[in-house]
């Protein structure tokens, strides 16, 4: 995945979760910043899925 497409992805991947940044924590959304950054940084794709899973996680525990 190259740069543009990495930052096509987050960018959707923002579109549906946005929502939720209102409802996290402080630390909850510290992570899921870090994890936007690892995804964007890293060429290997299972980082980059376990950061979007992981930022997935966060959206659906800060809704509770």
């Amino acid at each position: 995945m190259n740069g543009s497409e990495k930052y096509s992805l987050i960018a959707d991947v923002l579109r549906s979760q946005h929502h939720a940044i209102d409802y996290m924590t402080d630390d909850q959304l510290q992570d899921y910043v870090e994890l936007m950054s690892i995804f964007l940084k890293t060429n290997d794709p299972i980082h980059q899925e376990s950061s979007l899973a992981t930022m997935k996680v966060i959206v659906k525990n800060s809704m509770k």
